[in-house]
């Protein structure tokens, strides 16, 4: 499918159920967040998948240029009982968490696996989301294909610049609306001018 917007093309994944992989996990921050009419600042993170396969008219789940098709889908960092993010890894496992599977669980272990996705159109056609994970198919789990895109995370509490710099520019933006973004650039300005303390006689 191709939507057509400010002059440009954009070929968005097609609804459906297809075979993905997940391959990038950016941390974006503490962001605000509107929920049911109140504003609250949460911790969000955006996992974002490739798909593999064919449509329903057997073209590939690719763009143009031969590159798969991604799909992404925002969380709130959070592993408790009514969190997304939860529920999600729950369906795709197939299993409940437990309270030990919650302690210190490290999101970089999804990274490179598989699973089934359900993608649902916006009213409007014009954006692919996810409505649905699930764990892959006994039938076709011996012939799951190579990954594509190369894995990919990035944490602000492991921030370094040239990582930041690496990220595409719309996670670069939406990090730099993110408290900690702000907070640091606070600091930034709020630092002493340290330019010409050699001169000073004491």
């Amino acid at each position: 499918m191709i939507i057509t917007d400010n002059n440009k093309d954009f070929k968005i994944a097609p609804a459906g159920n297809h075979l993905a992989r997940l391959y990038s996990i950016i941390d974006i921050g503490h962001q605000e967040t509107v929920w049911k009419g109140e504003t609250k600042i949460m911790h969000k993170v955006v996992f974002t998948w490739e798909l593999h396969g064919e449509d329903n008219d057997g073209q590939p789940l690719s763009t143009d240029d031969g590159k798969p098709l991604i799909v992404s889908k925002r969380y709130t960092v959070s592993l408790g009982d009514q969190s997304t993010l939860r529920k999600d890894l729950e369906s795709w496992s197939g299993k409940k968490m437990t309270e030990e599977d919650r302690k210190g669980f490290d999101l970089k272990t999804l990274l490179g696996k598989f699973c089934m996705l359900s993608i649902v159109h916006s009213d409007d056609g014009k954006y692919a989301n996810v409505g649905s994970i699930n764990s892959v198919p006994t039938a076709i789990r011996n012939s799951i294909p190579d990954g594509i895109n190369a894995p990919l995370h990035f944490w602000l509490s492991e921030y370094t610049q040239e990582q930041y710099e690496a990220l595409p520019k719309y996670y670069r933006e939406k990090i730099t609306e993110s408290s900690e973004w702000r907070g640091s650039k606070a600091k930034e300005s709020a630092a002493p001018d340290t330019a010409g303390l050699d001169d000073i006689p004491f």
